[in-house]
């Protein structure tokens, strides 16, 4: 009987010894390398398979975007008024109208506490009764002392005709002379005393109007014809200048559109531009159609909110009622052409900021942020005419990863993007790829 032969032991295990060398310094230099590249500011090599990815790409064609968009706001006041309380810490004891009510140029809006202000009125009325009753003295005084001034005069002028003739004595012609001369002292002090007395009469007459008027601004009136849009008082407030207004009044037909929108959306759009604000009606019919044109574009709000504001004057012809304050509206707005180019939907990524992968002249593919118009129609600005763009394998590619570009065509006119769509661009990306996901071990991670 013959026994089959039997392996020798040794080679064996010196196989298994150089395989499981081989396999410990693969290991080692693997994480060498990964130690290295991690101690460098440089990004380590994307890992590339036995051959590049084949990716479909496009080139970027020149088109226009029209900025015909719509923008949700409401109904607001042009200019509203601001009613302030004239006189600080006084009570609020009646309020006569609530936010909404329609109201008439001086219909009383708010009745203060005006106790101390009757005050002040009644003490200037007592002031100017007083100073009525000293004119009438200093008016009596120079009466008196114009009569007294009168009769000296003549004595004075009776004697100084006899003087010469010896028919009275130069003592009584003096005496006389002296007499005329202290009725015109008097005379002239009685006119100075009714020249204050006058003032004095003046000046309680002005502190009386003063108080008056004080006394009025306790109920404060609507200074024009309009809907209150706002209330901000109620009875028991202490009014106070720095509370800002107890009312805002908008005037009658003083009504346009007004909207806080993304700074992105006001690319292109301009003063002046024509409008076509719909009115929501509450029964339930097609909404009212309003022409407008936009009044004021304000992006100061977009340094810190990336939001800015469009307000647009609306037009009255042809308005059946006035725009109810705070009504929901539309705008549609059509402005001005703006050229890019126009990409597939598949092209753009979005993080939340849209980008797109573009591939350099050695098949490398770049990260590179774009902006959209209003609609997302249009790249306006980041991309070129004639430059290569992938198609739709941007989610499974890596920046600076080499691929091997299939040109297609920009196929049909790209619809408008929003954020929402990145997931199903991601999706579809992968039917645009040619080779298998083992053909590139990098890309697939």
């Amino acid at each position: 009987m013959i026994l089959p032969t039997q392996t020798p032991l040794r080679p064996r295990r010196a196989h298994l010894g150089r395989a499981l060398g081989r396999a410990v310094t693969t290991a080692a230099s693997l994480a060498l390398l990964a130690l290295v590249a991690a101690c460098t500011d440089k990004p380590a090599p994307m890992p590339q398979g036995p051959s590049a990815m084949k990716v479909q790409v496009l080139k970027a064609e020149p088109a226009q975007a029209a900025t015909r968009f719509e923008l949700a706001g409401r109904i607001v006041a042009r200019e509203p008024v601001m009613i302030h309380a004239v006189h600080e810490g006084l009570r609020v004891e009646r309020v006569f109208v609530d936010a909404g009510q329609a109201v008439t140029a001086g219909q009383p809006l708010v009745q203060l506490d005006a106790r101390g202000l009757r005050a002040e009125l009644q003490q200037a009325r007592q002031a100017r009764h007083r100073a009525a009753a000293q004119q009438a003295v200093a008016q009596a005084q120079v009466a008196q002392a114009e009569s007294r001034l009168r009769s000296a005069d003549d004595e004075a002028r009776r004697y100084a005709s006899v003087a010469g003739s010896g028919a009275v004595s130069e003592l009584d012609a003096r005496a006389r002379r002296t007499a005329l001369e202290q009725a015109q002292a008097e005379h002239e002090a009685a006119a100075q005393a009714l020249a204050a007395a006058q003032a004095e009469l003046a000046a309680a007459e002005a502190a009386l109007r003063l108080a008056s008027e004080r006394e009025g601004d306790g109920l404060l009136r609507a200074p024009v014809a309009g809907i209150v849009s706002e209330r901000r008082v109620d009875v028991g407030t202490i009014v106070d200048a720095a509370a800002g207004p107890l009312f805002r009044l908008a005037r009658a037909g003083d009504r346009e559109f007004d909207a806080f929108v993304d700074s992105s959306r006001l690319t292109g759009l301009r003063v002046g531009d024509a409008v076509e604000v719909l009115l929501a009606t509450s029964s339930g019919a097609a909404p009212q159609r309003v022409a407008g044109r936009v009044r004021a574009i304000d992006t100061a709000l977009a340094d810190d909110s990336r939001r800015g504001r469009v307000r647009v004057a609306l037009s009255t012809a042809g308005v059946q009622a006035t725009p109810l304050l705070g009504s929901a509206a539309t705008a549609v707005v059509q402005g001005a052409a703006l050229m890019g180019v126009h990409l597939p939907a598949s092209a753009l990524q979005f993080d939340p900021e849209p980008w797109v992968y573009v591939v350099d002249g050695t098949g490398h593919v770049a990260k590179r942020r774009v902006a959209l118009s209003g609609g997302g129609s249009v790249v306006t600005e980041g991309l070129a005419g004639g430059e290569t763009v992938v198609r739709a394998a941007a989610a499974l590619l890596s920046p600076g990863q080499r691929i091997e570009p299939v040109q297609s065509g920009a196929g049909t006119a790209p619809a408008a993007m929003s954020p929402n769509a990145a997931g199903s661009t991601r999706l579809a990306a992968a039917g645009a790829i040619s080779a298998t996901p083992a053909a590139n071990p990098g890309a697939a991670k």
